[in-house]
């Protein structure tokens, strides 16, 4: 199949009467599937257009002509000429039996009517409405509402009088909570209705929305495979409506093994990773995560072994997490983690340990406040820098063994229809730092950030998205100069943040000397004290699985706090587009970001007593003869490979 016409589509859009046929044309896209023509099928269609038609109320369209013309070899344009008539028209809307109903109740039910007189009646709008009028119904506690209607359409006046009557019936509360019995059971009834009553609490009013946030805060417990609460026949003597929660135990312990490649311009990876969970140790549900990772990392790449800076070594971690649920009541969760790791990084490398103990606290789905108790030790095997120059002085500020010690609090609002690829809803999160102090540790400071995140979609089946991100950030040393900030706690942005640069490489920057040299440099990322980020994203399903994006990334990282310089002078901006394929496990994603030539270079120090030549400015991809002043040296365009959304 060549092409698909539909000749005389006027006040229909031929495209939505093409979305209906069997018959399609070959894609575009690279790859795809072939589509082949049908005669019987064609035939069909002819059928199905008149019929789309009527559906849009244009029950006098025909189709009068329909052709197959050959099209270079071995393909075909078919061809359907329409006359599409004149539509049919609303006259009327009546909407009885809502005039007892709380004013608050009457005005949201009425807001779901999309129904005008005067409008071109549509069919699918008509069938759409009284399950909607319904489920709001349900949403607002009428458990027995009951809501049916007619439509009279005159074909010669082409009219059509809409009357609907609703019976909404008293109000219901949520009733009581029950277990359907299952084997082998080893989660006890009542710590499954007690999750489930979290949110569907019996004596609250009865909603289908408190019904599916019961039903996800039973998954959410992690030892079912899948869950499913269903309101029992309601109650008219109480006016109460059961429910019923029907769980299936997923495995209790879970091995997993897998590998994987990082590619980045100034940094590769390979490892190999295993995991175990036991998600009832020692009873009670607790569950013990178990983690490795090891692999082999180049910095900038595995064939620049001669590269100024380069570097290379093993990588890894070793972590264990201990959660016990019910801590002291329901919705606190205690958390405990202890990890050791070795890393890689371009200003320093080091050995590490982590150990965390908190308490996560849940009051709802979407609502977690956690605070902890965070111990942190790392080896720096590149000892410490002093960086001077004109601005003012900046400390790796660790030293050979740095121990940070801080209390941190988080705090999450997370309304988004699908963590995964979200469409709907927004983020809000806010981590507080506080180190040091009467808790120990070799630093005392404060750090703040604080994120937020909407997405809005639009189209047929959400295929337009527009994404936005705001985060902020600031790191403030007790002692009120930023010289003395710790390089491990230190805020860098990049790769999936700023897609304008290669990951951690948009921080203030230190001149390292060439090996063997006392006149040439190179720089290394050192990290800031403040940062700003912003990325909006408008994303396009193209067809099936496949994703169209654009984007616009703004930020910066400065040594200094945020509010110690000009805010926007230090303001640095990215174009770019990317596509997605979508997988089970998140979206395939491939962006490219070019940096354009918008505000100042990276903030670059020399060590007290140095004074190398280092390269100003980087090319595209190491091609032409450099790139903009803005965000130099480092180069403007940057490829970014992953699994997951940006943000």
């Amino acid at each position: 199949m060549h092409s698909v016409r539909i000749q005389g589509a006027r006040r229909v859009k031929e495209g939505d009467v093409k979305k209906h046929l069997v018959t399609t044309e070959n894609s575009w896209v690279p790859f795809s599937r072939r589509q082949y023509f049908d005669e019987d099928a064609w035939n069909t269609d002819l059928r199905r257009i008149e019929k789309f038609y009527r559906a849009q109320g244009f029950y006098q369209a025909r189709v009068t002509g329909a052709g197959v013309k050959p099209h270079g070899k071995g393909e075909v344009d078919a061809v359907a000429t329409v006359q599409e008539g004149e539509p049919t028209h609303i006259t009327s809307v009546a909407i009885e039996g809502v005039d007892d109903l709380p004013e608050e109740d009457r005005n949201r039910l009425l807001s779901e009517v999309n129904l005008e007189v005067g409008q071109v009646f549509i069919v699918e709008r008509w069938n759409g409405l009284k399950e909607k009028l319904l489920r709001t119904l349900l949403e607002e506690g009428y458990a027995a509402a009951t809501v049916q209607g007619e439509v009279k359409v005159g074909l010669d006046t082409r009219s059509a009088d809409v009357a609907v009557s609703i019976d909404h019936g008293p109000r219901y509360r949520f009733g009581a909570l029950s277990v359907k019995p299952y084997t082998p059971s080893r989660v006890p009834a009542w710590r499954i209705t007690e999750q489930a009553a979290a949110e569907a609490k019996p004596g609250d009013w009865y909603s289908l929305k408190a019904q599916r946030e019961a039903e996800a805060r039973v998954f959410k417990m992690d030892v079912f495979g899948a869950v499913k609460v269903k309101p029992g026949e309601p109650d008219p003597a109480e006016l109460t409506v059961p429910l019923q929660v029907d769980a299936q135990e997923s495995r209790f312990h879970t091995l997993a093994t897998g590998g994987g490649i990082s590619v980045d311009q100034t940094r590769q990876e390979v490892g190999a990773t295993a995991g175990y969970i036991d998600r009832d140790f020692r009873g009670g549900l607790r569950k013990l995560t178990l983690d490795a990772r090891a692999g082999y990392a180049w910095i900038p790449t595995f064939y620049a072994s001669s590269a100024s800076g380069a570097k290379s070594g093993v990588v890894g971690s070793l972590s264990a997490q201990l959660e016990q649920p019910r801590f002291f009541f329901r919705d606190l969760k205690l958390d405990t983690r202890l990890a050791i790791e070795r890393g890689i990084e371009p200003a320093y490398s080091y050995y590490g340990s982590r150990a965390k103990l908190g308490v996560v606290y849940t009051p709802t789905n979407h609502l977690s406040i956690t605070p902890s108790y965070n111990l942190e030790w790392y080896h720096l095997e590149s000892g410490t820098a002093q960086l001077g120059g004109t601005a003012p002085t900046l400390l790796f500020g660790c030293p050979t063994n740095c121990v940070l010690s801080y209390a941190e609090e988080v705090v999450e609002w997370d309304q988004r229809d699908d963590r995964q690829e979200p469409r709907r809803g927004y983020y809000l999160a806010l981590s507080l730092q506080e180190g040091g102090g009467i808790l120990g540790g070799s630093f005392g400071y404060f750090r703040i950030i604080p994120e937020v995140r909407a997405y809005v979609s639009f189209l047929e089946e959400d295929t337009l998205t527009f994404a936005a991100r705001l985060k902020m950030g600031t790191l403030i040393p007790f002692d009120g100069i930023d010289t003395s900030s710790p390089i491990v706690a230190r805020l860098y942005s990049g790769g999936n943040d700023m897609r304008g640069f290669n990951t951690r490489r948009l921080a203030p920057q230190v001149v390292q000397p060439v090996s063997g040299s006392t006149t040439e440099g190179y720089t290394v990322p050192v990290g800031g004290n403040g940062l700003f980020e912003s990325s909006f994203e408008v994303r396009y399903n193209v067809t099936g699985n496949f994703v169209l994006a654009a984007f616009v990334d703004t930020g910066f990282v400065t040594a200094e706090r945020i509010g110690r310089t000009p805010f926007l002078d230090d303001m640095l901006v990215a174009v770019g587009a990317g596509a997605r394929y979508r997988t089970p496990i998140g979206p395939i994603r491939v962006d490219f970001g070019y940096r354009l030539d918008v505000g100042p270079p990276l903030q670059v120090f020399q060590q007290p007593g140095t004074s190398l030549s280092y390269p100003t400015r980087s090319s595209c991809f190491g091609l032409g003869s450099g790139g903009p002043t803005a965000g130099a040296p480092e180069g403007p365009c940057v490829l970014h490979i992953s699994i997951g959304e940006a943000f």
